[in-house]
This record gives structure tokens, sequence and C-alpha cells, in this order.
């Protein structure tokens, strides 16, 4: 039930007209939907102690609305796409050193970028290319005690909806 598509999780539906009656996920993401570079040169969270850092994992009442990449904290950060700096914003307001970065790009896309300690240099408004440095990992495994590892959590969202990002990276070599 966690690999459907192109909608919004809720508790109480799990059907939407682009992903209803049960056929394979459209795994281009939806129209409009921008191909998204991997900030870093890790591989994918997958799943470990702390849960899974799929797209739609569980999260206790409601779901993961994005996609987690293991990184190694200090490690640059680069922008996943061409685009507009919009934010440096707290993941937790009871933490409020966690922060996160979000690019807004044509189409009405935004891609945000979590656990990063922004670059001095950005500012509202910055252009950015695919591949600038955006900033440095931060240690989230602080915050879990360990349990989970560290890593960077990418959402995509297009016209205001949460999109799955795996399918739209392109892994660094």
């Amino acid at each position: 039930m966690f690999t459907r598509r192109r909608c919004l999780w809720t508790l109480a539906a799990l059907a939407c007209a682009s992903c209803a009656g049960g056929g394979a996920p459209d795994r281009r993401g939806p129209p409009g939907a921008p191909r998204v570079l991997s900030p870093t040169s890790y591989g994918p969270r997958g799943a470990d102690a702390g849960g899974s850092g799929a797209f739609h994992a569980p999260r206790g009442g409601r779901a993961h609305q994005g996609f987690d990449i293991l990184v190694r904290p200090g490690d640059a950060v680069r922008a996943p796409i061409d685009g507009t700096f919009m934010k440096y914003g707290v993941c937790y307001a009871d933490e409020p050193r966690y922060r996160y970065v979000s690019i807004g790009a044509p189409g009405s896309v935004e891609v945000k970028v979590f656990y990063v300690e922004r670059s001095p240099s950005l500012w509202p408004g910055a252009p950015l290319r695919t591949g600038d440095v955006i900033g440095v990992a931060q240690a989230i495994s602080v915050r879990y005690g360990g349990r989970l590892p560290d890593h960077l959590h990418v959402e995509v969202w297009v016209r205001g909806v949460p999109v799955d990002p795996e399918p739209l990276l392109v892994w660094r070599t």
C-alpha cells in the first residue's frame, strides 16, 4: 500500500484519480516533475532500526513525505535543481538547530533538503544552479540517539502536492 505514487496519503483514503484501480505506479513522477540530482554522493537510506526512508513510509499517524539519502555530517550538500533559494526553515520546533533549505523552480516546483546548515553565501532570492553547494550536512543521528543513520531528507512538491522523489533522482557517481 505504500507504493502508490502521485497522491496525498491519508489514513481514511488510500486512492486518488491518478493511482486508483491498483495499476502500477508511474515511476517517472507526475507531469511537470523535474529530474532531481542527488544532493550527495551516497545512496538511499533504505530500512533500518528507525524505520524506512522511503516516500509514504509510516510515521506514526502520518506518512513520510520525502525520501532519505545517506550522508556524513559536515559533507557538502549540493542544490538538486536549478532554481531560487526560497527559505532556510526549522525542521523541529523543539530543536531549532536542525534546518532545511527550500529551492523554488519553474512550474510550481519546490524541493526541500532537510538537515542542512546553510551556506553563508545564500540569501532569499539567490539563483542556484544544479550542483551549487547549499550548505553542509547536519548530524541528525544525534537527535535520535544513534537509532537513525545520518541522512538528508529530500521532498519534492509539484503544484503544492508532495511527490515521490525517488523516481526523479539522478544519482551522483
